[in-house]
């Protein structure tokens, strides 16, 4: 079973909003008028992983236009250090 599919079956037995880093960084690059969408085109260009401040920020924008309370986050933190910096900011 891949992760998809897990992320799925997660959402649905315990009511968590999934939300995908990647899938977010894609949106932010493609949004007309984005404020980071060139710097993301940039890093991901370059094979370079975007800067974790810009993620945790699309992540607590999706989090609260969300209006849930419950999430399944994929592919993010990648290190302990965004992991730490989430908790502190989100």
């Amino acid at each position: 079973m891949g992760k998809g599919t897990q992320c799925s079956r997660l959402e649905k037995e315990f009511g968590l909003v999934h939300l995908s880093a990647g899938d977010l960084l894609r949106a932010e690059r493609n949004r007309p008028g984005s404020e980071y969408g060139e710097l993301i085109n940039s890093y991901i260009r370059e094979g370079r992983i975007v800067p974790y401040e810009i993620t945790i920020g699309l992540l607590r924008k999706a989090m609260v236009e969300s209006g849930a309370h419950s999430f399944l986050i994929d592919g993010f933190p990648r290190d302990i250090e965004q992991g730490v910096a989430f908790e502190d900011q989100v």
